[in-house]
């Protein structure tokens, strides 16, 4: 690790300070009133342990891949309470209380994360809500983090959609990019699942990755009570 001074030091908890405080700043600009009384208003439940799910993935109209899940208990060990998706090696890491993404594993090596979670919903859930994410992002396999990654969230509408598996009742969440940030996405969240029905994506030209567009969407949903 380089030598730093004290002075240094001192200069750089001060930046990443402010950074964050301005964060917070623009976090409550954004944030709306809270819900009129009359909003309907949705908690998170998780879904349960033993629910299989498939999805089938789109990139630029071509199907790419079909995978099927299992929710699980992680071996992992985390500081919150959290459950997990499973499809062969790749176990993707959600926190309990809100489904957020934590940390994505192939096998027992963790690839990417975000820290403290991609902040992606904010419940409870209502048309018009309207939010800023900030969270640490780490790519393990390219070495690169980015500090923060900034998205601002809004529930566009409660929208009846009907997809292979089935026709849900679902919160249409929609973000735009803000700082180190580079993806503009739709998703189709379920209430009573706890789990996403749809997502469509853009990667735009100065994404790390690269532009892309895509979609994933669910093609079969079993449950433990089915």
């Amino acid at each position: 690790m380089p030598y730093r001074s004290g002075a240094q030091q001192a200069f750089r908890i001060g930046l990443i300070t402010a950074l964050f405080l301005g964060i917070a700043a623009c976090a409550t600009v954004y944030e709306e009133a809270p819900a009129p009384v009359d909003a309907d208003k949705t908690n998170f439940t998780a879904p349960s342990i033993g629910t299989r799910l498939t999805y089938r993935t789109f990139i630029d109209k071509n199907t790419v891949k079909q995978e099927d899940w299992v929710v699980i208990a992680p071996e992992q060990n985390f500081d919150r309470p959290v459950y997990a998706l499973q499809s062969g090696s790749k176990t993707v890491v959600r926190h309990q209380n809100n489904g957020n993404w934590v940390a994505t594993f192939i096998g027992d090596k963790k690839i990417k994360s975000a820290t403290p979670d991609d902040d992606q919903m904010r419940h409870p859930l209502w048309v018009g809500k309207k939010w800023m994410s900030a969270f640490v992002y780490d790519d393990y396999v390219a070495d690169r983090q980015w500090s923060p990654i900034q998205n601002f969230w809004s529930v566009e509408a409660r929208e009846t959609i009907t997809v292979e598996a089935g026709t849900f009742d679902t919160f249409r969440l929609k973000s735009d990019p803000g700082l180190h940030s580079s993806i503009i996405s739709t998703v189709w969240f379920s209430p009573k699942l706890g789990i996403e029905i749809k997502r469509k994506w853009e990667r735009l030209d100065d994404h790390y990755l690269g532009a892309q567009k895509g979609r994933v969407e669910l093609v079969k949903l079993s449950t433990p009570a089915s």
